[in-house]
């Protein structure tokens, strides 16, 4: 059973998910802990084993920002899952560049919790790739992309040290998942932007090399990412003239 800590000032939120049918005696996933703010969570967690945190971004005295540094710091718990609500998106994106595992949008939408929780068990389990990114990182990564977004290189960062240290630093296991990153990224833009394709190499674009140490793969993802950003944003549509 995976020992989980809810943080969040409001009783409401914190018995919504507390009610989720896949959380509770029995189950693989059990709220053991809550806390109204940063500062009562890591008491908590200093002195018990929490293998899972969903905190809320907004909170008094210490928020979930504030938080989940203290806990990547500290290494006092693997898996950190954020709220927001949809005004906070940027403080969403910052916590993903921290290290958080995913975040979810309040209101928590029925079944989200159903789908977040698999991956969260992967991800403990260290069992396969998908467990080490989730879909939301793929496709915030492809949106700053898109935006030329400085973030875009910090938030791949991030993914690439999590592979690297599930991958025991083995280049050809990081190079495969880093290449099936790069697939995901791809479909990402592509739907954003079809068009791309009649102008850009997409294959050339998105082609990974294989060959070198994890240090090399380190530079490639990093140097492939900034690529991708200037490919994808050398063009633009002028929308005015129909």
């Amino acid at each position: 059973m995976y020992q989980t800590l809810v943080v969040d000032d409001r009783e409401i939120c914190r018995r919504q998910i507390k009610r989720s049918p896949t959380l509770g005696d029995g189950r693989e996933f059990c709220v053991k802990f809550e806390a109204q703010n940063g500062a009562e969570a890591l008491k908590i967690l200093e002195h018990n084993k929490v293998d899972l945190v969903i905190t809320d971004i907004r909170m008094p005295v210490m928020d979930g920002l504030e938080l989940l540094r203290e806990i990547k710091e500290r290494d006092i718990c693997r898996c950190v899952v954020l709220l927001s609500e949809y005004t906070d998106f940027i403080y969403a994106k910052q916590g993903l560049v921290l290290g958080a595992f995913d975040f979810i949008e309040k209101p928590i939408e029925p079944g989200r919790l159903e789908e977040l929780l698999p991956r969260v068990k992967c991800f403990l389990d260290r069992a396969t790739p998908e467990s080490l990114y989730t879909d939301n990182e793929l496709t915030m990564l492809a949106d700053l992309i898109l935006k030329n977004d400085g973030y875009a290189q910090k938030v791949a960062a991030q993914i690439y040290r999590r592979i690297k240290m599930a991958r025991g630093g083995k280049p050809v296991e990081i190079a495969m998942t880093l290449e099936r990153i790069f697939g995901e990224i791809r479909k990402c833009i592509e739907k954003e932007r079809g068009w791309l394709s009649y102008y850009v190499d997409m294959d050339q674009v998105f082609s990974f090399d294989r060959l070198g140490s994890a240090e090399r793969m380190d530079e490639e993802f990093s140097a492939r990412t900034e690529r991708l950003i200037f490919a994808v944003n050398k063009l633009t549509v002028n929308s005015r003239n129909r």
